[in-house]
């Protein structure tokens, strides 16, 4: 709190702030100003009414029955009314009513007018310039008020002259200022007349109440020409979600103008880094046509506006050294002595510090307290500004797109006026989350989805997946039949640890696995090449913060390179070879490498699920010693947040190796669904009962001899034949799938002319009897 209170008092010791009357937006429920990022709009039906305002001046048009006739969707405010405004450049003519009278509209909007009201338009125009010149009986206000140009007249709807009413509307005020009308407010804070109001049937009347309409209707009398009712987007309280008022009060305000403030932020708004880039514009429009920022607020808690004043005269009490001494006492106390009802400490103070202006010692303290997005908005003051390990500006704002008119703005306009720049260097602006329909979540409307309810069913770590999944810069949807989808691909990630770890369970890391890359066959690089490929793709997603981009390539990888293609022909060497057989080894050790880096990749956004699969990792490593594998050295680390995310390894890049199986991959892809339609015709039941012949052209020829004898791994056949293939047309490869020769090993499964040779095991292949019976 010391430090809400100490920012108030620099930017009052700079000239920033100060207490002055203006019309700002009020809730008569909470019976308190509120700004300009408290307030949201939502639809509300309110009356419109045709009033005509009496020509009072010049005498012969008020003889004849003249009147000016204006549009307004707030009646109540028709009592504080203290002027009619005009559009500078307007041209206006007079509509005939069927009473005699004799209404003046703008021109453009006349026929709309007169087809509204039953009038008859005339051939009497009226330049703006002319009426500037009248004054005209306000109905309500029970005065002749004046005539005024204003260019912020709309020619879209009404009928071209306002009723203005200076009290009751940020352009009232400004162009009241500017002609010095009389900001008059016969409404106090509860929303009720007072009796400054000249009807006294008004008084005390609430000026929302559909009863205090009528009866302002019935004041109006023949003066009110049609009334209905519109729906339109109306200013509402973001704290109890009702109607406010606008109405002219003493508050303290944050001035925009001075020094430039305004000019800087948006230059501040310029050097900062804004994800998505529109919201930029976004935030700098919205600088650009802000009022000054309405400090005060008539509440009875919050952090206090640290603001004497001399009981004899009114005056502020800034006598030099004051405001220290108030920081001080802040800071050692707190803020709750200030709100002591007694206010003992007033009487020294008064003592210690008299009036400068007239040595009065009696002191008063200001009653209201500050805006709560002053709170918020001097947040870097309160953390980067008073932590030494901390540094200003800060890295990096997350927050949802409403704080563009709240803590965004709020936070830049109070840093660049006390610090001269942007309190962060990046601002990354999240979207809102929506119910399965696409509706804002209410519970007026019951549709709000509960974070533990996600939880109880699918798990923390369900919830931060859909959350990673999600475009954060846009709205997301969420509900429990959405989850479903997440608890799928949730369900792909956690099968694809399973899987390593379980074919992992004889494996001992620094007794049995391949420390060097050299050692490994071309069969074991690639699956290393595209996890390389993968760490490339989630790295810089990471520093994008591209979570959805995590979990796609993290799915890819696991989904295509490991669950489709690793892991289907691995198999046989982890199930059928030797237990120490290299070959076996090397597949662990890569399975190894993979799991250590893939576990600390998924860390960040699947915590719970990245912390188990880790700690099943140390029980593997059989000591913590440094350990490297496949090339790359891998930490011990007592959990996986405490490590670090792996990093590209050029070593493991093989493009040779990676376009030779992706072209190997295509084809398998064809086998495969070549084989399928052979199983359902009842010609094959497994793939490995198949032999394969692949009439190959000459360009492809050479790769696939290369890999020959890989090639029945590769395809899970039990045989594959190459063909060479001169005459084939368009580099094609024609494929052939007949009943493999032999007969079927009980152990391996794969078919071969061998199996009954060894009368130790007759139902073996030769591979698998030396397993069981090594040499």
């Amino acid at each position: 709190a010391s430090r809400i209170i100490e920012a108030f008092v620099r930017l009052y010791q700079k000239g920033y702030v100060y207490k002055g009357k203006k019309t700002v937006f009020w809730c008569a429920s909470c019976e308190t100003a509120l700004a300009q990022a408290e307030v949201e709009y939502a639809q509300k039906s309110s009356p419109s009414i045709y009033v005509a305002f009496d020509v009072a001046l010049p005498q012969e048009k008020a003889d004849a029955g003249y009147a000016l006739l204006i549009w307004t969707t707030t009646p109540w405010t028709l009592p504080a009314n203290r002027a009619v405004a005009v559009k500078p450049d307007g041209t206006y003519v007079a509509l005939k009513g069927t009473d005699g009278k004799k209404y003046i509209v703008l021109a453009e909007l006349a026929d709309k007018v007169s087809a509204l009201l039953g009038t008859e338009r005339t051939s009497e125009s009226y330049p703006a310039t002319t009426l500037t010149t009248w004054k005209v009986k306000s109905p309500l206000a029970d005065q002749d008020v004046p005539i005024l140009p204003d260019p912020a007249v709309s020619i879209e709807d009404g009928t071209g002259l306002v009723h203005t009413a200076p009290g009751h509307g940020a352009e009232d005020f400004a162009l009241g200022q500017r002609f010095g009308l009389e900001a008059a407010c016969p409404v106090d804070g509860r929303g009720l007349f007072t009796e400054d109001t000249p009807f006294q049937e008004l008084l005390h009347k609430s000026v929302t109440h559909p009863d205090t309409t009528r009866l302002l209707f019935s004041l109006l009398g023949k003066r009110l020409l049609k009334e209905t009712a519109i729906q339109h987007s109306y200013p509402h309280c973001w704290r109890c979600k009702k109607p406010i008022i606008y109405r002219a009060t003493p508050q303290w305000f944050l001035n925009m103008e001075h020094k430039r403030l305004r000019a800087e932020v948006i230059k501040a708004i310029g050097k900062t880094g804004w994800l998505p880039e529109a919201s930029q514009e976004r935030i700098k429009s919205m600088v650009e046509t802000r009022p000054d920022w309405c400090l005060s607020r008539q509440r009875l808690w919050g952090a206090p506006i640290p603001i004497l004043y001399c009981q004899a005269c009114g005056d502020v009490n800034d006598t030099p050294g004051l405001f220290e001494h108030i920081l001080a006492e802040f800071r050692v106390k707190g803020e709750d002595f200030w709100f002591a009802p007694d206010g003992a400490f007033l009487a020294d103070w008064g003592q210690r510090f008299p009036c400068p202006k007239c040595k009065g010692k009696e002191l008063l303290r200001d009653p209201n307290i500050l805006d709560v997005w002053m709170d918020s908005g001097v947040s870097w003051l309160a953390v980067c500004k008073s932590n030494d390990t901390l540094t200003y500006p800060a890295d990096f704002y997350l927050e949802g797109t409403d704080q563009h008119r709240g803590w965004f703005q709020t936070s830049i306009i109070t840093a660049v006026a006390l610090t001269g720049q942007a309190p962060y260097k990046t601002v990354f602006t999240n979207g809102w989350v929506l119910d399965d329909q696409g509706r804002a979540m209410h519970k007026s409307l019951g549709n709000v989805v509960s974070p533990q309810d996600i939880i109880k069913q699918w798990g923390a770590d369900i919830l931060r997946l859909w959350a990673a999944s999600t475009e954060s810069l846009v709205d997301v949807r969420v509900s429990p039949r959405l989850m479903d989808a997440h608890a799928e691909n949730y369900k792909k990630i956690r099968n694809t640890i399973r899987y390593m770890l379980g074919n992992l369970c004889d494996f001992k890391p620094h007794g049995n696995g391949i420390k060097d890359l050299a050692d490994l066959e071309r069969l074991e690089r690639y699956p290393l090449a595209k996890l390389n490929a993968t760490i490339a793709k989630v790295n810089k997603a990471y520093t994008d913060n591209d979570f959805p981009g995590v979990l796609r390539a993290l799915l890819d990888f696991s989904v295509h390179d490991l669950s489709n293609f690793y892991f289907d022909i691995s198999k046989d060497r982890l199930y059928t070879f030797a237990v120490d057989d290299p070959d076996r080894r090397a597949t662990q050790s890569v399975l190894f490498t993979i799991l250590h880096c893939y576990v600390r990749m998924l860390a960040p956004i699947l915590p719970f699920t990245a912390e188990e699969a880790w700690q099943r990792i140390l029980n593997i490593m059989d000591c913590k010693d440094p350990l490297t594998l496949c090339g790359i050295a891998l930490d011990a680390a007592e959990s996986v947040h405490l490590t670090r995310l792996p990093q590209w390894q050029k070593p493991w890049e093989n493009a040779a190796i990676v376009a030779d199986l992706d072209m190997i991959g295509t084809l398998r892809t064809t086998v495969n669904q070549r084989m399928d339609v052979m199983r359902k015709e009842g010609v094959l039941g497994s793939s490995l009962e198949a032999q394969v012949t692949l009439t190959v052209p000459q360009s492809k020829y050479h790769t696939l001899a290369s890999w020959e004898g890989l090639l029945p791994t590769i395809f899970i056949a039990s045989e594959v034949v190459l063909a060479p293939g001169d005459k084939i047309i368009d580099d094609a490869i024609a494929i052939d799938i007949a009943k493999a020769k032999g007969n079927k090993c009980q152990r391996c499964w794969i078919y071969h002319e061998c199996v009954g040779d060894d009368a130790r095991e007759p139902g073996l292949c030769s591979k698998c009897i030396h397993v069981l019976f090594p040499a």
